[in-house]
């Protein structure tokens, strides 16, 4: 196989700084070969910027493209499951920004739909690819801090009110990180979630809750779109604790009960719009490994906790009175 040749459709922030990533890699791996824009002008700004030689005024023309190997969306998330199926009914791969779809349902449409196709579809939830998490993982499997009972972890970033939207609030833009690093730590799904929170003109800025796993584990969870906070998390064994420093979400740190170990990021001349873009690297090269070996999801992201998360979201929406038309 020679190089992973992407198409993106979406010329946002999350997709600049996807692209950012992706050019930290070896160009005999990875190429960004075109890029789609509602508006041609923006899309030709994108790939002028980046480098990359196609750029499209429309999505169709993008998911066309004979040159293009997967897709990368990086669009809202209320037009998620309209850009999984344009792509996916095109015969492209997709890998998708989280969350995957805003309800349980359009998430299971949009897996069984790349089931039928027999087409690859993730979610792109990068964390589980930064070393940080995966060392963790190794931690964990060598019994350091013995079983995990409790993780404590926040999301906490202060975003003015006019860049909060009904898909994106504190939930879905960030409730799902904590969230898939529980499921994550514990290799299970929650039994309970109970939560509550604040909502400002229909959007939950600040949610905390409880997911209840078996065995008596426990995680206790906050997100907020009103503070900055110490976003870390903290996972207590039976024989210690393990910290993921600041940015659970996107980890370069990680502290064991004998040591603090540092995960220097890929180094990048290009600027991105969130946190630690060249992390991007990690997700592209793990959708390279499994288009390499012919597999239609990922197994550290695999379709069934896509829908799961999706699920759990969804009951905190409903606690709190968020929960929006599907329609």
């Amino acid at each position: 196989m020679g190089a992973t040749k992407w198409g993106i459709l979406g010329a946002g922030k999350v997709s600049n700084d996807f692209v950012v990533g992706v050019h930290t890699l070896p160009a005999e791996d990875h190429q960004v070969v075109a890029v789609a824009s509602r508006s041609q002008d923006r899309a030709k700004e994108f790939a002028e910027k980046h480098g990359i030689r196609t750029a499209y005024g429309s999505y169709d023309d993008l998911v066309n493209d004979k040159d293009i190997d997967v897709v990368y969306i990086g669009t809202i998330n209320q037009e998620h499951l309209g850009h999984i199926k344009l792509a996916l009914n095109a015969g492209k791969p997709v890998l998708c920004e989280k969350p995957l779809c805003l309800y349980p349902t359009q998430t299971q449409e949009a897996v069984s739909l790349a089931k039928n196709k027999k087409l690859f579809l993730m979610e792109g939830i990068w964390s589980r690819f930064y070393p940080a998490q995966l060392r963790l993982r190794q931690e964990l499997d060598m019994g350091t801090i013995g079983d995990p009972i409790l993780i404590q972890a926040n999301f906490c970033v202060s975003i003015p009110a006019e860049f909060r939207t009904t898909g994106g609030g504190a939930i879905h833009g960030l409730g799902i990180y904590p969230l898939q690093l529980a499921n994550y730590v514990f290799q299970d799904t929650p039994i309970t979630v109970a939560g509550s929170g604040h909502c400002q003109d229909g959007v939950d800025v600040a949610v905390g809750w409880t997911a209840t796993y078996s065995n008596g584990r426990a995680a206790h969870l906050f997100v907020s779109l009103t503070v900055d906070a110490s976003n870390e998390a903290i996972i207590y064994g039976t024989k210690g604790h393990i910290k993921l420093g600041q940015l659970c979400h996107s980890p370069t740190q990680l502290t064991t009960p004998k040591e603090t170990l540092d995960f220097p990021l890929p180094k990048s001349s290009m600027m991105g719009n969130y946190w630690n873009p060249t992390g991007f690297s990690y997700e592209a090269n793990e959708v390279r490994r499994c288009l390499q070996d012919g597999l239609l999801e990922c197994p550290s992201v695999p379709h069934v906790e896509t829908v799961n998360l999706s699920k759990w979201m969804e009951v905190l929406h409903k606690q709190i009175g968020t929960l929006h038309s599907e329609h």
